[in-house]
């Protein structure tokens, strides 16, 4: 298993927590300047997690097409991107605006988050990317469960998708 990020930081607390590691030193973590070109050969892996990473990359499209290139056939691709038609995400953009015209730094994580979707865009961008949609699912957010799991509830929406 190999796990990649952008910040030397995290890489260093991932080897860290992988000296605890039950998986029989099978854990590896590398650092990289940018998901768009990824350390491993053409349909090498079995699956990617993406966890709130492609709000805050500059060319989505361009890292899809990489998750397509080292992904298997039938690979599967979890990965998580911010809800354009969240009510929370919503709430976040107006007090993040709003403590920008006090001086505040609420919600600060939005300074460095520019790009969210709508359900049917992200899908379709997958699609155009050679993934087909399994599951969606909305979460993220404060509010009661089963109110998060409407598409305009959870802040953030998690696809499953298989590479074709």
């Amino acid at each position: 298993m190999l796990g990649v990020d952008a910040a030397e930081e995290m890489i260093a607390v991932a080897r860290e927590f992988a000296g605890r590691d039950i998986t029989g030193g099978q854990l590896r973590f590398e650092h990289v300047a940018t998901i768009v070109h990824l350390p491993v050969a053409d349909q090498s892996l079995d699956g990617i997690l993406c966890s709130s990473v492609l709000e805050y990359v500059p060319d989505p499209a361009a890292c899809l097409a990489e998750f397509a290139r080292v992904l298997r056939p039938g690979g599967l691709l979890v990965v998580s991107v911010a809800n354009r038609n969240s009510v929370v995400r919503w709430a976040q953009v107006a007090t993040h605006r709003l403590g920008r015209l006090l001086r505040q730094r609420w919600c600060a994580f939005l300074e460095y988050s520019h790009n969210e979707y709508a359900v049917a865009d992200f899908r379709a961008l997958l699609k155009l990317h050679g993934f087909t949609t399994l599951n969606l699912i909305p979460f993220g957010s404060p509010i009661p469960h089963w109110l998060q799991r409407r598409k305009f509830g959870g802040s953030l929406l998690a696809f499953c998708a298989v590479r074709e």
